[in-house]
């Protein structure tokens, strides 16, 4: 990739973290503040989850004291953050089940946006052969990316996971690491083979989010490279146990996706790259992609899932990748806080959020949120960045 492409990158995230009008709200049990735009109103009813939601929401869920403060990452439409600054427009729901329904009660929050959001993001990188006349100008887009974050003042750390098709094809810089080490990471990792032609990057996503030690107040981010389909289980292949479904469900509210690969049409019913089921990681950012009998010409029209809230940029056939474009510098960065009274004493919970995203009167986005004990097939983890079972991986902290 080319330098000029995490430029443009930095320049969407960077434009999405500008403030919006409002007081300048200061927090005695956090420690970062925000610009108040209102306070939600404790009303309404739910019944399930949005079926066909126009953005999904994801975020974190953190505590200080009796207070709760929820930070939702950007809310994207049509591949573009939007801001809102009418507090009527989000309603905020909790319940003890991850099931929404109507024993979810309503909670009145104040609203606000911040300049302040931490940002902790992954780099998932196909390090394959079909990359190899790419992967410098990649390697080097990445670390221009990262230390044009730093440099704004952005509170950002990063990790990255390289991945062919088999687990022993992964390598990986944990979290929570500077653009510096980054570089020096990049420059020194070498090419893996590859054995066929879809790759498996569901394994190094879920490897990241349920072994790397993500600060608890930060928004988490992954921002996924592949020239190609990926692997899912029941591919006829045995790299990996996960299927886009399950890593979307994992991640749902608590994480979001970029994903940087090209368009995978006219494979009629078969797959992407005509193999039985593999996958477009498309579908994991913003829900379209890749589907049976879908032609060129309508390419992303169709919507077979619901995403995990982030932004595709298509890859070029040829020439070098400038992640400027993706404008992940812009609405990663944009984020809305929603601070309210601690619901109850139980010490796991949901915060379910849901937005009017035009202003037209319909609540059309929404998202899950955990507070408490979260898991992701088989990584147990705490609201404090530990793991409930040690046994399970390497224990983390919050990092603050």
């Amino acid at each position: 990739m080319k330098k000029s492409l995490l430029f443009g990158l930095f320049a969407i995230l960077l434009t999405a973290v500008v403030g919006l009008t409002g007081c300048n709200v200061a927090s005695s049990v956090f420690s970062s503040s925000y610009s108040g735009i209102g306070s939600t109103t404790a009303t309404g009813s739910v019944s399930g989850r949005l079926t066909s939601p126009e953005a999904v929401l994801s975020g974190t869920v953190t505590s200080g004291g009796d207070t709760i403060r929820a930070l939702l990452n950007s809310i994207i439409i049509s591949g573009e953050a939007i801001t809102i600054t009418d507090a009527s427009r989000f309603r905020v729901f909790w319940g003890i089940s991850s099931e929404v329904g109507s024993s979810y009660t309503p909670i009145s929050a104040v609203v606000g946006t911040t300049t302040a959001t931490k940002m902790d993001i992954v780099f998932v990188l196909d390090n394959t052969g079909s990359m190899s006349g790419r992967i410098k100008a990649v390697k080097d887009s990445i670390a221009a990316f990262a230390a044009s974050l730093e440099a704004a003042g952005t509170d950002v750390k990063f990790g990255v996971v390289s991945y062919g098709d088999d687990a022993t094809e992964q390598s990986a810089l944990p979290l929570p690491s500077s653009a510096s080490e980054v570089k020096t990471w990049l420059d020194a990792l070498t090419g893996v083979g590859g054995g066929d032609i879809p790759e498996n990057p569901l394994d190094s996503i879920m490897y990241a989010y349920n072994g790397f030690t993500w600060r608890t107040d930060a928004q988490k981010v992954f921002v996924t490279i592949i020239d190609t389909s990926c692997h899912q289980a029941g591919d006829s292949s045995s790299f990996t146990t996960w299927e886009v479904s399950s890593v979307e469900s994992a991640l749902s509210g608590n994480a979001s996706v970029y994903v940087v690969s090209p368009k995978l049409d006219s494979y009629g019913s078969t797959g992407p790259d005509g193999y039985a089921n593999t996958g477009d990681v498309r579908w994991l950012a913003d829900g379209y992609g890749w589907f049976s009998g879908v032609a060129s010409a309508t390419y992303g029209t169709t919507r077979p899932y619901t995403g995990t809230g982030g932004k595709w940029v298509e890859l070029p056939t040829s020439g070098d990748i400038d992640l400027t474009t993706l404008g992940i510098a812009t609405t990663v960065t944009k984020g809305y806080i929603l601070e309210f009274s601690k619901p109850t004493s139980s010490s796991t919970f949901w915060i379910y959020v849901q937005v009017d995203t035009d202003g037209d009167g319909i609540f059309d986005s929404d998202g899950l949120l955990t507070f408490g004990l979260i898991t992701a097939g088989g990584g147990k983890w705490l609201s404090n960045g530990e793991l409930a079972d040690p046994a399970l991986g390497v224990k983390g902290s919050s990092n603050n």
